[in-house]
């Protein structure tokens, strides 16, 4: 992977698309680009195989773009990182086709999962977050995701959809889990 990274790299410097200066800065974007689009086709193709691809759609969807204003857990290592999100990812796509909890359960676990994660996001990118003016964007960012989120699951909810409210309580664990954890390493450094 970070051959195809440095090769890449390389060749927009030759085609004078961007400096030698900026390497190492093209080069992360460039690794990071090829490792996620490894992993989201390895995850799309076991979304497909579990007839699950909308619902993979969705938790992708809910899942990252939340995820980049609330902070959790990062693997140190790629390979460990690319195998655990598949794992979890084909795990919360099984889970959401055999269990499905009655409505008022999954409201309430969602609703909890809403409320804590805006409650621990502070904590868990503050590492990330260098100033007030920051700190205030993403708490801004954070709150419209998750607005756009519980319409969302409001539309899943009125149209019967029991897979995909399932799907989106799942993820919402999910990213409270990785939360968790995140701010549980960042206290025993």
């Amino acid at each position: 992977m970070e051959w195809l990274a440095d090769k890449l790299t390389d060749y927009i410097i030759k085609k004078n698309i961007i400096s030698r200066e900026s390497y190492e800065i093209y080069r992360y974007g460039m690794l990071t680009g090829l490792e996620i689009t490894l992993c989201m086709v390895i995850c799309s193709v076991i979304a497909i195989h579990l007839k699950s691809f909308l619902e993979f759609v969705v938790l992708i969807a809910v899942f990252f773009s939340l995820r980049a204003y609330v902070g959790g857990i990062h693997l140190k290592h790629y390979l460990a990182c690319l195998i655990c999100s598949c794992l979890i990812i084909t795990f919360l796509l099984i889970a959401a086709h055999t269990w499905n909890p009655d409505l008022w359960i999954t409201v309430i676990v969602t609703v909890t999962a809403f409320f804590l994660i805006d409650w621990l996001a502070p904590a868990a990118t503050k590492d990330r977050v260098n100033d007030h003016e920051e700190a205030v964007f993403y708490n801004k960012q954070r709150k419209r995701i998750l607005f756009g989120i519980a319409v969302l699951d409001i539309v899943f909810i009125l149209l019967g959809l029991k897979v995909f409210w399932s799907m989106m309580m799942y993820t919402m664990l999910v990213v409270l889990v990785s939360m968790i954890i995140g701010i549980s390493k960042i206290k025993w450094r």
